[in-house]
C-alpha cells in the first residue's frame, strides 16, 4: 500500500480512503442503547461543547439515530442490535493478543482479526464474542460550495484528521454509557483496521491530543518463534512496529521493520514519527532522509513488508540515540 489510491486503500467504489467518512464502532454486550440514552450520555460528558439531537425520522433500517455537530464536523450516531458476524471470527487463528505476532500477512477485516497481537488486551479479546449491539458513529468535514453556498464534502486529506478526532472524541464519550445494563466490551476502527478495549481507547483519547496509536493501526511486537517463552535480556528479539491506517490521511503505511530497540522504546520511536508526520501535514517519500528536529534522522525506503506483505515505507533510524 503505497498510497491511498492504491487498490487496498480504497473502497469499492474507488473512493480513496481520506475521502470516506470517518467512523468508529463502540461494541456492546447488552441491549441496543436508546437514542435518548445516547444524547443523554453525549449530553453529560460534553456539555455544550457539542451540539446534539435526536434524528428527525427513523430511516428504513428501523435504527434509531443521533446529529452532533463537533467543532465543524457533522456526525451521525446509529445503534443498532447486532453480534458479531461470522466473517469477524478468524478460523484458527488465536486472537487473544500477545507481544509476537505472525509473520504472515493477516486480515485485519473484523472487529476479532483487528484485535490480534495486541498486546493491551492481555489475553482477553475473546470477550468480544459477547457482542451483542453496536453504536456506530460516523463523522464529516462540510464546507460551503463557494458559489452555490451549499454544503459539499471535505476535499483535502488534512480534513481526514479533524474527522478522525471528532468521531474520537464522540467514540469515546459514548463508551461510559450506562443503560439497560449494557457494557462496552471494545472499539473498532475500521479504517485503521484496529480494535481494542473500551478503557484504552477511552484513555488514549482524553491523555492524547492527537491519538496515534488509534487513528492509523500502530502495532508492535517482536519476532519470535516462541511467543510464550521469556525475553532473554542477553540476548533479546528485535523488534518491528507498523501501520495499517495511514491511508486514511492520503498518506502510504509505515513499518519500523528490524530495530533493536525494545517493545517500549520501538513503539515511542514510532509515535514520535507517525506525529511528526501528521502533526505537520508532512508526507514521506521513498528516498528521503526524515529529520525529527531533535537530532533523529529516519532514511525512508518503500519496500514490501515482512508483517503484512503490503507495499510500504520501511523506516530505518540513521541518527540520534538507539
Amino acid at each position: 500500500m503505497t498510497s491511498p489510491y492504491d487498490a487496498e486503500g480504497t473502497d469499492s467504489n474507488g473512493m480513496p480512503d481520506w475521502r470516506r467518512n470517518a467512523q468508529a464502532e463502540v461494541l456492546l454486550s447488552g441491549p441496543a442503547p436508546t437514542a435518548a440514552a445516547i444524547i443523554a450520555t453525549l449530553q453529560q460528558v460534553l456539555g455544550d461543547i457539542a451540539t446534539i439531537s435526536a434524528g428527525e425520522q427513523i430511516d428504513s433500517s428501523g435504527e434509531p439515530f443521533v446529529n452532533v455537530d463537533y467543532r465543524g464536523v457533522a456526525l451521525v450516531v446509529r445503534s443498532r442490535a447486532e453480534a458479531l458476524s461470522p466473517q469477524d471470527v478468524p478460523e484458527g487463528e488465536d486472537f487473544n493478543g500477545g507481544i509476537s505476532f505472525p509473520q504472515s500477512n493477516p486480515s485485519f477485516n473484523g472487529p476479532l482479526n483487528a484485535s490480534r497481537g495486541l498486546v493491551v488486551w492481555g489475553g482477553n479479546a475473546g470477550q468480544l464474542l459477547r457482542t451483542t449491539a453496536r453504536i456506530h458513529v460516523a463523522g464529516a468535514v462540510y464546507a460551503p460550495d463557494e458559489q452555490s453556498g451549499k454544503p459539499v464534502g471535505a476535499e483535502l486529506p488534512l480534513d481526514a484528521l479533524r474527522e478522525e478526532l471528532a468521531v474520537a472524541t464522540i467514540t469515546s464519550a459514548l463508551t461510559v454509557l450506562d443503560a439497560g445494563g449494557a457494557e462496552s466490551l471494545g472499539v473498532w476502527v475500521p479504517l485503521a483496521g484496529l480494535c481494542v478495549p473500551a478503557d484504552v481507547y477511552r484513555d488514549t483519547v482524553a491523555h492524547a491530543p492527537l491519538p496515534v496509536p488509534i487513528l492509523v493501526g500502530l502495532r508492535v511486537g517482536v519476532f519470535t518463534d516462541n511467543p510464550d517463552a521469556p525475553i532473554d535480556p542477553e540476548n533479546p528479539p528485535l523488534t518491528f512496529a507498523f501501520t495499517t491506517g495511514m491511508a486514511r490521511f492520503g498518506r502510504a503505511d509505515l513499518e519500523f521493520p528490524r530495530s533493536p530497540q525494545s517493545p517500549p522504546r520501538t513503539m515511542g520511536t514510532a509515535l514520535d514519527v507517525l506525529a511528526f508526520e501528521l502533526g505537520t501535514s508532512s508526507s514521506f517519500l521513498d528516498g528521503e532522509v526524515v529529520d525529527l528536529r531533535d537530532g533523529r534522522t529516519f532514511d525512508v525506503r518503500a519496500g514490501d513488508s515482512t508483517i503484512t506483505g503490503w507495499h510500504v515505507l520501511q523506516l530505518t533510524q540513521l541518527t540520534g540515540d538507539e
